[in-house]
């Protein structure tokens, strides 16, 4: 991974970067230089925006397997940079080190996780009207399925996912699970609904219209609960 170009802009207090690098590595180096950084949007360097997503893991079962809203514990950045690639970056923190999987599950539904959340996703549509078949005959591998991750200890991990399947257009408004393998604990998983971001210039907005702060002041609040 590499940038290839940047372009600083004081007056505007916008940085405009090219390449390949992870979101959440250029966010995390640009805050590390003492910043507030906010991400404005992400997308194909041709101009062309084919969709942008994010999702927030912010429900779980983890208290007596009861599935509750809590504080996030990461967010999954979903980029359509083609029509055949899909960039998925995920990070999460303060989750028990082990191994977890990662998945997009056919519903958007967080009552009763995991079960609301249904099967993992296997096709898109196939027509207007056609639903998708739901057996296993074929054996592939189901298109939600994204793979493992470890957490080491300090309670991060992360997760980069290129997939010539998987389409923002259609897994907007389905659900995203965290899923511990481990034997030796109670099943633990954390998720979110995935929901459309803005894409490359789309945001210049300076509010939160959910908090009514500023921008800068969110995201500093954003990064101390583990959503940025």
């Amino acid at each position: 991974m590499c940038i290839r170009s940047f372009n600083v802009s004081l007056e505007d207090q916008q940085v405009i970067v090219e390449g390949n690098a992870r979101p959440s590595q250029i966010k995390r180096a640009l805050e590390d230089s003492g910043r507030s950084v906010i991400l404005r949007g992400a997308g194909s360097s041709n101009g062309e925006n084919l969709g942008a997503a994010v999702c927030i893991f912010e429900y779980t079962n983890n208290d007596n397997n009861s599935p509750h809203k809590t504080q996030s514990q990461g967010l999954a950045r979903i980029v359509q940079v083609q029509e055949s690639l899909c960039f998925i970056d995920v990070t999460v923190s303060g989750l028990t080190p082990g191994d977890y999987k990662l998945g997009i599950h056919t519903n958007g539904d967080m009552t009763d996780i995991p079960v609301s959340c249904g099967k993992l996703f296997k096709r898109a549509f196939a027509g207007t009207l056609s639903l998708p078949k739901e057996d296993d005959s074929a054996g592939e591998k189901p298109l939600g399925d994204l793979g493992t991750f470890t957490v080491g200890k300090s309670g991060w991990g992360d997760l980069v996912v290129e997939s010539s399947k998987v389409k923002v257009w259609d897994i907007i408004g389905r659900s995203m699970l965290i899923s511990s393998l481990s034997t030796s604990a109670p099943e633990f998983h954390i998720g979110g609904i995935i929901a459309r971001s803005a894409g490359l210039f789309e945001n210049d907005k300076q509010v939160c219209a959910c908090s009514g702060a500023t921008m800068w002041a969110e995201s500093r609040t954003a990064r101390k609960e583990g959503r940025s």
